[in-house]
């Protein structure tokens, strides 16, 4: 056995911890979660989602959120974006100056409603086909600098 030089974990707090949230945390507060984060050691954050407010609203300010954000040295912030919508603003404020280091463009195999999840039926859904061609036509984007990556998030 190989051992273990380093384990890399991406924090989900902000974005998977709050999004089932009833009461709207301010971004005063989550900057103080986020400097909680780092202060514990983590580098890796995935900071939100770029979802339509309606759907999740603990969103609704992602992008001055984003601008907010503070530039730690060796900590990266992953946003989440299901949509091509939702891809160029997050390019969008990458090229006006957020910290955005990645953008996970998710993807669904399969259309799947789960009854404990009421966010789900009303995320826009793709095929992995269309998710590949949509992070070629993204990746070329000039300007855009932010690491692509897709991750099936639900399969049947």
């Amino acid at each position: 056995m190989v051992p273990i030089r380093e384990v890399s974990v991406l924090d989900t707090t902000l974005r998977d911890g709050l999004q089932h949230e009833e009461r709207y945390m301010s971004l005063k507060n989550r900057l103080r979660l986020l400097d909680s984060l780092v202060e514990a050691g983590v580098r890796k954050i995935e900071v939100g989602s770029f979802a339509h407010p309606d759907y999740l609203p603990q969103f609704r300010e992602i992008e001055t959120f984003a601008m907010m954000l503070p530039r730690y040295e060796n900590v990266e912030y992953t946003f989440l974006a299901l949509n091509r919508r939702a891809v160029e603003r997050a390019i969008k404020l990458k090229n006006e100056g957020a910290p955005i280091h990645r953008i996970v463009r998710g993807c669904f195999s399969c259309i799947v409603a789960l009854p404990c999840d009421p966010y789900f039926p009303k995320i826009r859904y793709c095929t992995m086909g269309a998710s590949i061609t949509s992070e070629k036509e993204f990746a070329i984007r000039p300007g855009g600098g932010a690491k692509m990556s897709i991750r099936n998030l639900k399969t049947a």
